[in-house]
Parts: C-alpha cells; sequence; structure tokens
C-alpha cells in the first residue's frame, strides 16, 4: 500500500514537471501546495516542477536557488539528480554563466546511461549555441542526432533535427535549414505529436522569412497557429516570429496590434519570460512607427522585467528602446551596444539604431545619423540590413548636396540588390524592400532631374530589375517612357535630318501609345505628355490642375480646371459610407449624389461625347466613376497599368474558374450561372494558381484586404489560403478576364504609385480585363444579381464593358444605385480599345 501510494505522488510530481513546461505560473502555484507533506523522491521531483517552472518563467534567480537545493539533497537518488543537473545546467546557461554550465555538462556526460545520454548530449549543444559557438554545437547536435536515430526515437530525432535547422538559418545556411526543418517536421510526424509538428511550421515559416519571402513566412505561420488551434494548445508564445516578420517587412503597426493582444495573454498564461520579450518587440515596432512614447512605455516595463529576472542581453536590448526613445543622446548607447554584442543581441540592436537612423534622416539631422551609423557593431550583416544602411548613407549625402558622392552610393546599392537576387534566385526580395527600393531610386532621380539621359537610366534601373526578376514590380512606367520621349525629340529637334534618333522617337511613340501611358513627369517638371489612342480621355494631374484629353475624330481637346482634391476624397468616402448601409434616398445616397454630380461637371463639363474609355493619373485610381450619372449606362472601362512584356496572352484554355473564399460558399448561389458548371480548384494555392493559369474566366468570390504599409502583402481569401499579391508573378499566363467579388479589389496602398492593387496585378501580368471594386463589397443579394447579370451577358458575347453596363443598368431599376457604381471594368491600357 505504501508503494502504490508513493507511486501516485511521484506521478503527480511528473504531471507537475509536465506543466511547468506549459503553464509555469500554475505549476509554480500547485507545487509550492504540493511540496506540503511531500517526502522521499516525490518531493525531489516537485522541487525539479518548480525550479523548470520558474526557470521557464524567467525567474532565473530563484530556479538556481531551488535546484542548487535540490542536487545537494538529491545526493542518493541518482536518476533524479541527472534530471536535476540537466534543468541545472540549463538555468546557468540561461543567466549566463556558460563556462559553469558546460563543466556541470561535461560531467554528467561522463556517468549518464545511454537513456539520458541524448537528452544531455542535446542540451550541452544548446549552451554551446547560446554562448555563440556556433561550429561547436552543430557538431553537439549531430552527435545527438546519431544517438536518436540508433535508439530509434522519432520524438528526439524531430528535437535534433528541429535545433540544428535553427541554427543553420540563424548562420544564413537557409536552404540547409529548411531540409533540417523538414526531417524534423517528418520525425515528429512519425511520432505523432502533433503540438510539435505545429511548431516546427512556425519555425519554417521564421526560416523562409530569412530568405525574403515574407508573404510564404505568414502563410506558414497561419497554418502553424490553426493545427495549435485544433489541439487546443496556445500559440500566443509563439509570436515573437511573426512579429519580426511583420518588422522586416516595414509592417510595424499591424506587428504592434499582434503584439498588443499577445502582452496580455502572457500575462494571463504566466510565461512572464516570453511577455518579457515580447514587450521588447512592441517597443521596437513603436519606435520604428515614430511612436516613441509607447515605446518608452513598453521598454520600461520590459527592463523591470528582465532586470528582476536576471536576464541581461534582452535587458540590454529593452534598454537600448528606452533610450532611443526617450531621446537620451545617441553616444550614449555605444556602451549598451557593446553589452548587446557580448549578449549576442547585435542584430536586434543594428536594427534599432536603423530605425534611429531613419527617424534622424526623416528630421534633417544628419549629424544624428552619422552617430548612429557609427555604433554598428562588428557582424556578418544580412543583405537586408546591408540594404537599409547602404540607402540610409546614400540619401543622407543627397541630403548634404554631395551629389556625386550619393549618385556613386546609391548605383553601388543597387548593383548589390541586383547581384544578390541574380545569385540567390530570391524573387520576393523586391516585394518585401519595395518602399525602400523607391527611397533609394527616387533619390537618385532627385539628384538627375536636369539631366534626362541619367534621369532616364536611374529609372531604368530599378524597372529592369523589376521586370527581369519580378514583373509586378513595374515602377513608374509612364514617367520612364516619356522622359525617353522628350530627350529623343530633343535630339530631332536639334538635327531634324538624325534619322537614327528619328526612328528611335517613332518607336517610343509607337510604345506610348500602345500603353495610352499618361505622364508621372519627371519630378519638378511641371508639364505633362499626353499621347493617347484614339476615343480615349485621358485625366491626368499638374500640379493642382486636371488636363483632360479627348481624343476623337475632330481632333485632340484638351482642358485644364482645377483640381479640388477634397471633392474627390470626400466623393470617395461617401461611396464608401453608402456601400455599408446602402439603402437609397437615405441621407448620405443623396450626399453621394450631389458629390456626384458635382465631380461629373468638373471631368467632363458639357461634352456630350460617348465616353468608352478613361485614362486616369494614378491620383485617381480609387474613385468610383461608376457613380457618375452620365456613365450610368455607359460601357466604358477605366485604364490601370500596361500589360507586361515578360506575359503575353496567349490563352488556350476556355475554362470558368471559381474560387469562393472559406465561410462565403452561400454566396455563390445566384452570383454565377449554374455554379456547378465551374471549375472548382482544390485546397492550396499551388491547385489555385493552376487553375488561374490561361483560363477563359475566374471568378473570386472572398473577403480581400489592402496592405497601406507594404502593397504586396495586399491579399484575397481563396478557400483556406490567401492569395498574395505577388503570387500573380508565378502565372505563366495570365487569365483571360477575372471578376473580383472581394473588398477593394481595385484599391491599392495609397503610399506607392505603382501597380499595387489586384486590378493592376492581373492586369500587369497580362489580363484582358478585370472587373473589381475600389471600395467595400457587401455579401448581398443585390451584389450577387448585378454579378450573375455581368455573367449571363457576357456569355451572350457582349464585351465585359457592354455586359457590365447592362448589370449596372439593371442594378439602378431594381433600386440599388450604390451597388450599381460600386464595380469598374478594368483594362491593361494596350487593351483598352479592345
Amino acid at each position: 500500500m505504501i508503494q502504490e501510494v508513493m507511486g501516485k505522488s511521484e506521478e503527480v510530481a511528473e504531471g507537475l514537471i509536465d506543466l511547468a513546461g506549459s503553464e509555469p505560473q500554475r505549476a509554480i502555484a500547485e507545487a509550492a501546495d504540493a511540496l506540503d507533506g511531500a517526502t522521499g523522491r516525490s518531493r525531489l521531483l516537485i522541487q525539479l516542477a518548480l525550479g523548470l517552472a520558474h526557470r521557464n518563467q524567467g525567474n532565473i534567480s530563484e530556479a538556481l536557488s531551488v535546484l542548487t537545493d535540490t542536487t545537494q539533497q538529491a545526493a542518493g537518488e541518482p536518476d533524479i539528480l541527472d534530471r536535476v543537473e540537466l534543468s541545472l545546467a540549463a538555468a546557468e546557461a540561461m543567466g549566463g554563466d556558460f563556462n559553469v554550465a558546460l563543466d556541470r555538462m561535461d560531467a554528467l556526460l561522463e556517468r549518464v546511461d545511454s537513456e539520458l545520454y541524448g537528452r544531455a548530449a542535446h542540451q550541452r549543444a544548446g549552451i554551446l549555441q547560446r554562448s555563440g559557438d556556433s561550429a561547436g554545437a552543430k557538431l553537439g547536435y549531430r552527435d545527438a542526432l546519431d544517438h536518436f536515430i540508433a535508439a530509434g526515437d522519432d520524438l528526439g530525432q524531430g528535437h535534433l533535427h528541429g535545433n540544428l535547422g535553427i541554427l543553420l538559418a540563424y548562420d544564413g545556411e537557409i536552404s540547409s535549414a529548411l531540409d533540417e526543418l523538414a526531417l524534423s517536421q517528418s520525425a515528429y510526424e512519425r511520432a505523432d505529436q502533433e503540438m510539435w509538428v505545429a511548431r516546427t511550421i512556425h519555425n519554417r515559416g521564421w526560416a523562409t522569412s530569412c530568405l525574403g519571402d515574407l508573404p510564404r513566412a505568414l502563410t506558414l505561420y497561419d497554418e502553424a497557429d490553426r493545427r495549435l488551434a485544433a489541439i487546443g494548445s496556445p500559440s500566443v508564445q509563439f509570436t515573437t516570429a511573426r512579429v519580426e516578420t511583420l518588422m522586416r517587412a516595414g509592417l510595424n503597426r499591424r506587428a504592434l496590434d499582434v503584439l498588443a493582444e499577445t502582452i496580455d495573454q502572457l500575462g494571463e498564461l504566466g510565461l512572464e519570460a516570453d511577455r518579457a520579450e515580447a514587450l521588447v518587440l512592441a517597443g521596437e515596432a513603436a519606435f520604428r512607427a515614430g511612436q516613441t512614447e509607447l515605446a518608452a512605455e513598453y521598454a520600461q516595463t520590459a527592463v523591470e522585467i528582465l532586470n528582476a529576472q536576471g536576464r541581461d542581453g534582452w535587458a540590454g536590448l529593452a534598454q537600448v528602446v528606452l533610450m532611443g526613445a526617450s531621446g537620451d543622446a545617441i553616444e550614449d548607447l555605444e556602451q549598451e551596444i557593446q553589452r548587446l554584442a557580448a549578449a549576442g543581441h547585435t542584430a536586434a540592436a543594428l536594427r534599432l539604431l536603423l530605425a534611429r537612423a531613419e527617424i534622424a534622416l526623416a528630421s534633417d539631422d544628419s549629424e544624428a545619423v552619422d552617430a548612429c551609423l557609427a555604433l554598428q557593431p562588428d557582424i556578418q550583416l544580412t543583405i537586408e540590413e546591408s540594404f537599409h544602411l547602404d540607402s540610409i548613407q546614400a540619401r543622407t549625402l543627397a541630403a548634404r548636396r554631395l551629389n556625386k558622392d550619393a549618385l556613386a552610393k546609391c548605383a553601388a546599392t543597387l548593383a548589390r540588390v541586383e547581384r544578390f537576387m541574380g545569385e540567390t534566385g530570391s524573387l520576393e526580395f523586391i516585394g518585401g524592400n519595395i518602399g525602400s527600393l523607391h527611397r533609394l531610386v527616387d533619390t537618385a532621380k532627385a539628384l538627375t532631374v536636369d539631366n534626362p539621359d541619367e534621369y532616364v537610366e536611374w529609372s531604368d534601373s530599378l524597372r529592369s530589375i523589376a521586370i527581369s526578376h519580378w514583373p509586378l514590380a513595374q515602377t513608374d512606367s509612364a514617367g520612364w517612357l516619356l522622359a525617353k520621349y522628350r530627350a529623343c525629340d530633343q535630339e530631332v529637334r536639334q538635327d531634324p535630318n538624325d534619322n537614327d534618333a528619328r526612328a528611335r522617337l517613332n518607336k517610343i511613340r509607337r510604345d506610348l501609345e500602345e500603353h495610352s501611358l499618361q505622364d508621372s513627369a519627371r519630378p519638378g517638371s511641371g508639364t505633362t505628355a499626353v499621347i493617347a489612342p484614339l476615343g480615349t480621355t485621358d485625366i491626368s494631374v499638374r500640379d493642382d490642375n486636371l488636363v483632360i484629353c479627348r481624343n476623337d475624330e475632330s481632333g485632340t481637346r484638351q482642358r485644364i480646371v482645377p483640381y479640388d482634391r477634397a471633392l474627390f476624397a470626400a466623393m470617395d468616402r461617401a461611396h464608401q459610407i453608402w456601400m455599408a448601409d446602402p439603402r437609397p434616398n437615405n441621407s448620405v445616397a443623396r450626399r453621394c449624389e450631389d458629390l456626384a454630380v458635382a465631380c461629373e461637371e468638373l471631368l467632363f463639363g458639357a461634352d456630350d461625347v460617348s465616353i468608352t474609355t478613361i485614362v486616369i493619373d494614378p491620383e485617381l485610381r480609387h474613385f468610383p466613376f461608376g457613380t457618375l450619372p452620365r456613365l450610368a449606362s455607359e460601357a466604358f472601362s477605366v485604364a490601370l497599368a500596361r500589360r507586361a512584356r515578360r506575359h503575353y496572352s496567349t490563352h488556350t484554355s476556355r475554362s470558368r474558374v471559381l474560387i469562393v473564399d472559406d465561410g462565403l460558399e452561400s454566396s455563390v448561389d445566384g452570383e454565377v450561372p449554374e455554379p456547378h458548371g465551374w471549375e472548382r480548384p482544390e485546397p492550396g494555392i499551388g491547385p489555385i494558381l493552376s487553375a488561374l493559369d490561361g483560363a477563359a474566366v475566374v471568378h473570386l468570390r472572398g473577403h480581400g484586404g489592402a496592405e497601406p504599409d507594404n502593397p504586396m502583402f495586399s491579399w484575397l481569401g481563396v478557400g483556406d489560403e490567401r492569395l498574395f499579391l505577388y503570387d500573380l508573378a508565378r502565372l505563366e499566363r495570365a487569365p483571360v478576364g477575372v471578376v473580383i467579388a472581394a473588398c477593394l479589389g481595385a484599391r491599392a496602398s495609397e503610399l506607392y504609385q505603382t501597380q499595387a492593387s489586384f486590378a493592376e496585378g492581373f492586369l500587369g501580368t497580362g489580363a484582358e480585363w478585370v472587373v473589381a471594386s475600389p471600395t467595400v463589397v457587401a455579401d448581398d443579394e443585390a451584389v450577387r444579381s448585378l454579378l450573375n447579370t455581368f455573367h449571363t451577358e457576357l456569355e451572350n458575347g457582349l464585351r465585359p464593358e457592354q455586359a457590365l453596363a447592362h448589370a449596372r443598368s439593371a442594378a439602378r431599376a431594381g433600386g440599388t444605385p450604390a451597388i450599381a457604381g460600386a464595380f469598374t471594368c478594368y483594362r491593361a491600357s494596350a487593351a483598352a480599345t479592345a
């Protein structure tokens, strides 16, 4: 009976040890209660659980105290003593006493049996990794892995492959890291360890982010979270990698939103170690976003917690965030940087310094920029860190009017980017760094504004990289063509007999006519050149005026009217509000209708010529043209983007593809004629892209979102996945036509004048037409009816513009004018008159 009671007591103690790993705060409370009256082996195991819980919660001094006492008491129980020694060595390493921890591990390895040897060897390798001995850690992990393979221990193999993969990723060996993580996931699957499978998928996301494929990384994080939720396991403690990925992409506001929720959840779970790290990241994200007061608040809390936990490395990083956010002198950072370098947190410190340098640069404080950059630690920089460092230096030189040096720095930086992309095939680098690339090239273009040839060369340089490596990142397409046109036209005017120059001029003119490009103009030029196909209305912005040109049988007519930006912005806002409550004859509807009349009068005046194609300035890309009374029944299209040279529309498939987001299956009923006659791809991005490739018509019904910080993360829900804008570059052949029945399908980022909405993305890859909305799209009967009418008329042989005009008229007749004006037919400029 006594042995049975002791056995049950040990089972309880082992349960507390398991609890210490998942809920350390609860384990501390229950272990403290369980110690009362506990004796013998069960008491030692409960103390071990208490020490582990303190260690996992970040209370290193408490953990060291409990575990040290337990080693002395466990001298007569060698199997328990070995386990306590393992935990004590890990706590010593977390406290920074690497040599003490390694000595303990070496002594332990000499005496443990084969069953514990693998775990001990594994932990020793982890301590070597923490101490900065990467080579020794790799050898140690492989030694432990051999032991687990020989023992047939799938769980142990999963742990070792996973740790080795993470270490390789830290060392920049990403391909090898991903291979190891794949082996880790397979081992966990063999062991039927779903929680560890999910964690490994999460680690694969982090490693993928190191390649620059940030959207794919976020997709893997989502998959890991879904798996953890399915088994009821909290995923909140794995948020760090997701947040770092968002920050690398410049999505600091989204990172802050994630962290605010995470910090509260970690506090509720008692995971103080993870909470402290999340507070540091929140401070850094807020600092990067320019929210210095919030950054200081987060960092101050983190410093207090980390100092109490005895975690000098993270505390040093938090102190740097606090100093930067508080506006302390730059020179005061030097000592903290050295501390961070010694603790292995130099990369994070460098990120913070670069963020501070950006803020100083924005404030025209070039001395502060120099001081920041002078503090960079002596470490191997990643391509992204190096790129941002060089970009800041180039812009600083430009701010000091050192034009020659600034241009040389810009040229060298862009050349390194192109070499990196050519060597690694990392096509997503542009997507993850589009804003910084634009700022770099804009710096060079501003310095060459008076030299058309150099200006053209700089505009062309980024565009050539984009087209060669990633066709959706087309940059300033109107600007570079028109600058070429001006330079060549000047040559012809200087020497009318120069036949070579005249031939080049004619070729550029044909390109402009093909693409219907309005001028995005050289910075500061103050002029707009318009070359548009016959029958096109071209609306462009010149300073504070709208320049409206029509080409018809009677020739070219031009009107210049004041550009009332407030009026157009009010129209955009009013229509979005109306779409949220699309009842006719309410106050919002009346205001929207009044604003539409005012906008129409400004744009078209008394011109009663039929409008078939509108080529718009990028500043007008979000305007809901379908709301204008005179266009209500017109079969018109809006030209957004030129067709990409790399994707020719050699469509062979006649398939109709229907893709529906999860939870919206019922929306399809009544939205497309005979929904069962459409091809429905299998779940997953691969099958979906295969179905899109060369399709005749694609209908996408789902949720959509425009990313304000980085347009390449704009997305559409497709099944249980997200289709990111960058995914479209993987299509071999674009669909002929696309209907996007999702919110914001034609709304791009407000921050970038690039092809950044999904409508422009499909057109840029070669689609002939896209029907989409720049506003929110309700999931209601009126939307379904409009789109059903559109598809029916399209099948009857009408052109997309005509089919949409019929659907728009039917919607107005049915009493839903808000819905009628929501959708527009967009075309690539090359196909505008097709």
